[in-house]
């Protein structure tokens, strides 16, 4: 927040807002406590759901990638899990991962496909460890020490294809504009990226409206990239047809996965970008 307060040369004040629309030229900021603010331009930091982001991009929805998750943290001592070693374990159409994050704790969370959503599960760790109970040790006994209440439950969505990035003066940021599949972990990155290539084109151009033009010149591309990079990441893990996941499975034995993602798939990624 200070770099944009340093390069838009302005002062910055948290408030709570519940709405924006166009005023004139200009927007006006609707406040839970306080009148509606006049704006010159506005940045849109929201999630993909957000009713603000539909304001400045009517129309674009997010898009389900007809898989559902769940995460938690839990307090686990394994020798499997020792500091600073991660697995994952793939299987037909679901798979699961396992993170040592310090402390004695175990970050983990499964993925399933599912065409449909389904009700919530009323006891997911339990019903996540019985119908995991085959799978490598020690899967299901971290999931079945793990608290009901800290396990969180969402269904994978991305903003494929994504809204325009600006209207005038206002722009999206974040998920938003960008929001993506979390299996290149690259969501909050980009984001973070992204903030920083604003900032330093606020800095370099004379206006905010050439700086945020001059923004999604900059980064749209690449991060449409990722976008897509994201989702075949997450559909190669997830493959249910029995032959593709034999040949996945010979593939990632014999081949290097980076070698093949950066030879192979980064290429295709990137003329599917540019359509």
């Amino acid at each position: 927040m200070h770099l944009l307060r340093r390069d838009l040369q302005c002062d910055l004040v948290p408030l709570a807002c519940t709405g924006i629309r166009r005023a004139g030229a200009g927007f006006a900021v609707e406040l839970t406590d306080a009148p509606a603010l006049a704006a010159d331009g506005v940045l849109v930091a929201t999630g993909m759901h957000s009713p603000l982001r539909q304001a400045i991009s009517p129309g674009a929805t997010p898009r389900s990638c007809h898989r559902n998750s769940w995460r938690g943290l839990v307090a686990f001592a394994d020798p499997q899990l020792r500091s600073g070693v991660a697995i994952e374990t793939l299987g037909r159409g679901c798979r699961v991962g396992l993170f040592p994050v310090g402390a004695g704790l175990v970050y983990w969370f499964v993925q399933d496909n599912q065409r449909d959503r389904g009700a919530k599960l009323p006891s997911p760790g339990a019903a996540l460890a019985a119908r995991l109970a085959d799978w490598p040790d020690p899967i299901a006994r971290v999931l079945a020490a793990t608290p009901d209440a800290a396990i969180v439950e969402t269904p994978i969505e991305e903003m494929l294809p994504g809204p325009p990035w600006h209207a005038g003066n206002a722009l999206l940021l974040g998920d938003a504009a960008h929001g993506m599949a979390p299996d290149l972990g690259r969501g909050a990155c980009t984001a973070i990226v992204n903030l920083l290539e604003l900032d330093r084109q606020l800095a370099r151009q004379p206006s905010f409206a050439e700086a945020v033009a001059a923004f999604t010149r900059a980064r749209r591309w690449r991060t449409r990239m990722i976008q897509h990079a994201s989702r075949l990441a997450g559909e190669v893990r997830q493959i249910e047809n029995a032959l593709l996941y034999r040949l996945r499975n010979t593939m990632w034995r014999y081949l290097p996965p980076l070698w093949l993602l950066r030879s192979v798939v980064a290429p295709i990624l990137a003329r599917r970008a540019k359509a």
